[in-house]
C-alpha cells in the first residue's frame, strides 16, 4: 500500500515593495509554511520582522521547494 502524501501549504509574496522606495526591491520577503511535520514557532503575524523571529529565519529561495517535500 502507498504511503499517503503529506500535505504542505506555502505562502509568500513574490516580492518586496517597501513603501520608502515605493517599487519592487530585492528584499527577503516574509514566508509561513503550514501542513504535515511542521510545528508552530510562536509567530502570530505575518510581516518581515515577525519571519525574521521565527524558526525558520531567512531562507534562500531556492531552498523553499526542499521544505515543501518535509
Amino acid at each position: 500500500m502507498d504511503k499517503p502524501l503529506a500535505r504542505r501549504v506555502l505562502l509568500l509574496p513574490d516580492h518586496a515593495t517597501p513603501i520608502s522606495i515605493r517599487t519592487h526591491s530585492r528584499d527577503p520577503v516574509p514566508f509561513t509554511i503550514a501542513g504535515a511535520g511542521v510545528e508552530p514557532d510562536g509567530v502570530e503575524s505575518f510581516d518581515e520582522q515577525a519571519a525574521q523571529r521565527g524558526g525558520y529565519g531567512l531562507v534562500e529561495a531556492t531552498k523553499l521547494v526542499g521544505m515543501m517535500k518535509g
